[in-house]
């Protein structure tokens, strides 16, 4: 099955499914991490435990499969998020008509209300650029969510390369 969130709210429940399975196995297709669902019977309905953004997509395989395959890893949030707070700087790497000029932001936003009136009709790469501390917090794992993107990013973090983000919804797990 592709299985898809077209809605606006994350959805974190149990799905039911038509057919009769074994178990079920999760591939996401951004990330390329999978595992095996947690399953249950309710009746004669047999359910699994799906966790998915507003946007997110999964495939998913469900038969008389092999439950030797690692557990897929749900996620539990250690607290409230935390803002990527700081003085942004916003460079223009390639891409045209003509390169903007870089310029400075308080909060994070779309190039297209640079001061350099260039950017509004560029179509490029741009790098958007911050420093911050590493939020407080006990967590096994920190995700980066970039927001509205428009249409990809690639995340660096602290020089390492993280990732490239194409679809909805933008976040990636930064270790």
């Amino acid at each position: 099955y592709f299985v898809a969130n077209h809605t606006a709210n994350d959805f974190d429940g149990w799905l039911p499914l038509a057919v009769p399975f074994g178990s079920a196995v999760r591939y996401d297709p951004i990330s390329g991490r999978s595992g095996r669902l947690t399953q249950r019977s309710e009746g004669a309905a047999m359910q699994l435990y799906v966790q998915l953004a507003a946007g997110e997509t999964m495939i998913l395989c469900a038969a008389a499969m092999d439950s030797r395959v690692p557990a897929w890893t749900y996620v539990k949030p250690a607290g409230e998020p935390v803002p990527v707070a700081g003085n942004w700087s916003v460079e223009f790497v390639e891409g045209g008509p003509k390169l903007p000029a870089a310029y400075p932001l308080k909060a994070l936003a779309s190039w297209t209300h640079a001061p350099d009136a260039a950017a509004q009709v560029f179509a490029g790469t741009a790098r958007y650029t911050v420093r911050f501390a590493t939020p407080r917090g006990d967590a096994d794992d920190w995700w980066l969510d970039l927001g509205d993107v428009r249409d990809s990013a690639r995340v660096r973090l602290n020089g390492r390369d993280v990732g490239a983000l194409f679809a909805i919804p933008f976040r990636i797990q930064v270790g």
